[in-house]
């Protein structure tokens, strides 16, 4: 009776571990839970964006990159077509995707380059959308402060600036700040900083004119932002501590000998 009693015991003790980790499997399952197509993703981004998980797919994706873990995607709303955002999404250990940050805002140009840092704060994440037959853009380190010119324009001192050449009409790539410092060359002392978060960009053609100006939509509206982000479905971490504590206390109450 007393062998089958420590069986039993045994037998406890397994189930409970067992039941624990695949708890946790399913936790970290549940906070992962894209597929990584393109659905998934215009939903999970049309989701935060709006803030109602159960909103229609309202964003179309332009561009994806691959950065390790990370996953950046460039975008556009569908209802509203100037306005423009990235999405950032982490791979975990499931293969899948969760969605953690986003930025969007109108740009009033029917061809542009949209610029901002990563998340990591060590690169520039820049899109460019409808760049055909352009020649090259530059990726402008500019001033917090504007500058005014007159009653109606406004302008952002240009720090340094990096050229690079168009070489797809759309795309989406990232440069390092040392690849930028190194390409600007004639970058003030201190920059490009990981904390400085005023970038700005221009399209020019063959002869180095600036262009830009040829691509503005003036019938839109700018000047406003909107960026958001999204935490763990649950405190991940603390809750597998909690139950790897439990599961250790049950079983040591399962595996006690009894006094004698």
């Amino acid at each position: 009776m007393s062998r089958q009693k420590n069986i039993f015991k045994k037998v406890a003790a397994v189930a409970v571990i067992v039941f624990i980790f695949a708890f946790i499997a399913y936790l970290y399952c549940d906070d992962y839970p894209l597929s990584g197509d393109q659905g998934s993703l215009e939903i999970a981004i049309s989701g935060l964006v709006s803030g109602s998980l159960n909103t229609t797919d309202d964003v179309r994706i332009l561009e994806t990159i691959d950065n390790d873990r990370e996953r950046i995607v460039f975008f556009q709303r569908k209802d509203d077509n100037q306005v423009y955002g990235f999405a950032y999404f982490i791979k975990g250990l499931n293969m899948r995707y969760r969605i953690t940050d986003y930025s969007l805002m109108p740009i009033p140009y029917s061809a542009f380059v949209f610029v901002e840092p990563s998340l990591s704060r060590t690169e520039l994440v820049i899109g460019g959308y409808n760049l055909e037959g352009i020649h090259s853009y530059g990726v402008q380190l500019t001033g917090d402060q504007y500058i005014e010119i007159s009653d109606e324009e406004f302008y952002k001192e240009i720090l340094a600036e990096a050229i690079f050449s168009v070489e797809r009409g759309q795309f989406l790539t990232m440069i390092t700040l040392d690849e930028f410092n190194m390409k600007a060359r004639d970058t003030p002392d201190g920059f490009p900083s990981p904390l400085w978060p005023y970038y700005s960009s221009a399209l020019y053609d063959e002869n180095g004119n600036d262009i830009s100006e040829e691509f503005r939509l003036p019938e839109v509206v700018a000047g406003w932002a909107k960026s958001g982000s999204l935490s763990h479905n649950v405190n991940f971490f603390p809750v597998v501590i909690f139950l790897l504590v439990l599961g250790a206390v049950v079983i040591g109450l399962i595996l006690r000998k009894p006094p004698k």
